[in-house]
């Protein structure tokens, strides 16, 4: 079995990481401005590179093996987190990408997403009215098993055969925990089952779809009806799901995510190991220190304007070298009664990893996105830090005018690249075509 693996190292003025999947490997770097001691660990190497990573204004360097690019297909593609991901993977090893399809709703996640991109193809719809039932038009989110059923609509259909690498990240919120109302039963949750009849119909060789780690207790069993998707398609189902914490791969963040990886002709009929793309912990304070004190010239450096009362809140955590807040200072809904959200009104740990970066993190109200060491909430660029998003991604350039509460939405929705990378990285792992 193939066991992906990393490895770091400095060489004069630059920090290099090296990536071997099989008969795949290869070499990015970043320009190092550290420290010139040589003798450093390697689980230090390894969180120096995501550091420099995060704070680069440019892409890694990485030298391509000039084979022809991977075509990829980004569904629900929000800003284009799992698409930065798949790009960093594949890039490691000399593989080029050709991006050919991007599709969500929202029109602000598809101009970041084509600033940072720029695909073939834009698709701004919902992404159940691209499948049809022959004679019957769009499915409007009914699952189908019966896949000779099913066509793709004109905007896509042009596609089938030629996308390489499918990736997806359906809505979750019918999923998570913090939804209360329709929480396992939700309509949205259908999505997931769309996500995985456009790639098999599109014939893409891997397909990553990405969600909350309790969609596997949808009741629609969204999970196991597109296994039985996937099987009826060609793809191998053994060991397909996959559990990943953010925490484990470079991503300052306590953030768990299910992911399934299918690939046809799968060779292995086991799980990948993939110990070997485990990284050190890196801390919240690691990621955006250096951000302290930076004008707010600029929209990603803005933090929010608090109300008097949060304003006193987090006074009142820094007068006190408090982390959480007392029950007596919070609002009167929070002290009638016991509650089990202690994280609300809280200050970030500078030693751990942040709690999960949600569309709320500019707010103290939504959870624990108190700065740690100055008396304010995050501002965005600290948020997309934390999600593991480089400085070099765009999220505002002269002809994307993206506003600061829609960027503040698409960091929260978005999958940290940094698990893209190591679900793509799994994905290379398991395809015997690529080898």
């Amino acid at each position: 079995m193939i066991k992906p693996k990393l490895s770091f190292r400095i060489e004069d003025d630059k920090i290099i990481k090296r990536t071997e999947i099989g008969n795949l490997n290869g070499e990015c770097s970043h320009v190092f401005q550290g420290t010139n001691e040589r003798e450093i660990e390697q689980a230090d190497l390894a969180k120096t590179w995501a550091v420099t990573n995060l704070k680069s204004k440019r892409r890694p360097i990485y030298e391509s093996n000039g084979k022809k690019p991977l075509r990829l297909a980004d569904f629900f593609c929000g800003c284009g987190g799992l698409s930065l991901g798949v790009t960093n993977s594949l890039n490691a090893v000399g593989i080029d990408v050709h991006y050919s399809i991007a599709c969500d709703i929202s029109k602000d996640s598809l101009d970041v997403y084509n600033a940072n991109f720029s695909p073939d193809c834009l698709i701004h719809e919902n992404a159940a009215n691209l499948v049809r039932r022959k004679g019957l038009g769009t499915t409007s989110g009914i699952i189908e098993n019966n896949l000779d059923q099913i066509e793709l609509s004109p905007e896509i259909c042009d596609h089938e055969g030629k996308i390489d690498v499918f990736v997806a990240g359906p809505p979750c919120e019918g999923n998570s925990n913090l939804n209360n109302k329709t929480r396992r039963i939700d309509a949205r949750n259908n999505h997931y089952v769309t996500a995985v009849m456009i790639a098999v119909k599109l014939r893409a060789e891997i397909i990553i779809v990405e969600n909350v780690q309790t969609v596997t207790k949808a009741k629609q069993n969204v999970v196991e009806h597109s296994k039985v998707i996937l099987q009826q398609a060609g793809y191998s189902i053994e060991n397909i799901e996959y559990t990943l914490k953010a925490e484990k791969f470079n991503v300052a963040q306590k953030r768990v995510r299910h992911f399934v990886i299918a690939v046809k002709n799968k060779p292995y009929s086991n799980s990948i190991d993939f110990n070997g793309l485990v990284g050190s912990q890196i801390n919240t304070i690691d990621v955006i220190k250096d951000l302290v004190g930076r004008p707010p010239t600029n929209i990603m450096d803005l933090f929010s304007v608090l109300s008097a009362e949060n304003k006193r809140r987090i006074d009142f955590l820094f007068k006190n070298d408090l982390y959480d807040l007392p029950d007596s200072e919070r609002p009167f809904c929070h002290r009638e009664k016991e509650h089990t959200y202690p994280s609300v009104y809280g200050r970030l740990f500078p030693n751990q990893p942040a709690f999960t970066i949600t569309t709320g993190f500019q707010s103290p109200g939504r959870g624990r996105y108190i700065h740690p060491t100055v008396p304010r909430g995050l501002t965005p660029r600290e948020g997309a830090r934390l999600q593991s998003f480089p400085d070099y991604f765009k999220w505002r350039t002269p002809l994307c005018r993206t506003t600061k509460n829609s960027i503040t939405r698409l960091i929260g929705d978005a999958v940290p690249p940094n698990l893209g990378e190591t679900a793509m990285s799994i994905a290379l792992a398991s395809c015997k075509n690529l080898q």
